[in-house]
């Protein structure tokens, strides 16, 4: 089969509805100190149809497949009480995209994770046990045929985090607190991918890694995409649609 290549759907930043009447994720105070631009109803992909319509549009640039981020603040809304509708509608969107005839993918983190966790998260010894069982919660409902990666970026967390202070918790050259956190970090991801439930999700990351996102994205994460959307519609992006977002000082 000829390659044409993966996309990303990176749920904070296209879904829409992060971050706007309720604090939701780490992004949380900074969005709402104005000191960096949420996402807003981004392109609105959680809304009914929203993701369907822009798998359709996926299939159409003729990718081979798509990696989907399943939203940690979404799916665990408040430590330990995970939104079992969140779940299903995710599992809704992976068989969405299986029937377009798409390979699937899917990340457990990226550049975003509950509020309730903190901005210190890698720093907090007790986030780790519920990270944990959000990623065995979930591979557990996944269907056969999807793999999972558990995060995207874990460098780019404790990089921009701690050392060139880009995102939560907003530090510069904090490099004895970054080591630490570089270290809880690895330890977490790395009992979550001992889970049985993750063996069993087995991803082939030089085919599932890439830079393009299918959808322009909108808030602090927010990138390029393949696609823009334009009322209802998906349409081909054009060069320069998309501007760099802001950053909090």
């Amino acid at each position: 089969m000829s390659t044409r290549g993966w996309a990303t759907l990176d749920g904070y930043a296209v879904e829409g509805g992060f971050d706007t009447d309720e604090l939701t994720t780490c992004w949380s105070p900074a969005v709402a100190l104005g000191q960096v631009a949420g996402p807003g109803a981004a392109a609105d992909l959680w809304a009914p149809g929203g993701y369907e319509a822009a798998l359709e549009g996926a299939a159409g640039l003729g990718l081979d497949g798509v990696r989907i981020t399943l939203e940690w603040a979404r799916l665990e809304p408040r430590a330990g009480q995970p939104d079992e509708a969140a779940l299903a509608r995710y599992l809704e969107v992976i068989a969405a995209a299986q029937a377009a005839g798409l390979a699937v993918a899917v990340a457990l983190l990226d550049g975003t994770w509950p509020l309730w966790a903190g901005a210190e998260a890698w720093l907090l010894g007790w986030v780790r046990p519920y990270f944990v069982a959000h990623a065995a919660r979930v591979a557990d409902a996944l269907p056969a045929g999807v793999g999972v990666v558990a995060a995207l970026r874990p460098n780019w967390l404790v990089r921009a985090g701690y050392l060139t202070g880009e995102a939560p918790p907003w530090r510069r050259r904090a490099r004895a607190d970054a080591a630490t956190a570089a270290a809880a970090l690895a330890a977490t991801l790395a009992e979550a991918r001992g889970l049985a439930a993750l063996r069993a999700h087995p991803v082939d990351d030089g085919r599932v890694r890439t830079d393009r996102s299918l959808v322009t994205g909108s808030g602090p994460l927010g990138r390029p995409g393949l696609l823009t959307r334009v009322g209802a519609l998906f349409v081909a992006t054009t060069a320069g649609e998309a501007t760099r977002p802001p950053r909090a000082p």
